[in-house]
């Protein structure tokens, strides 16, 4: 299963800013990694096309969590 959760853009002043310890809670989400996973995504709609319709349901999952200001956890 894999678990999507919202983590805090803004840390507090006790910890710092890269103090992930083991749970990474105060790491915020990273653009290129995002960058990156379209990237593979883009490489495997094009050379891999069996999985062209679960990116495009996962894509939706992503934007449709995106709008409800969530990621839902499935």
């Amino acid at each position: 299963a894999v678990h999507l959760r919202v983590v805090e853009l803004v840390t507090s002043d006790d910890s710092p800013p890269l103090d992930d310890g083991i749970f990474a809670d105060d790491v915020p989400l990273d653009v290129a990694d995002l960058s990156n996973m379209m990237i593979i995504m883009l490489y495997a709609m094009i050379f891999v096309p069996h999985i062209y319709y679960i990116i495009i349901i996962f894509n939706f999952i992503y934007i449709m969590s995106d709008y409800y200001n969530c990621f839902f956890t499935f």
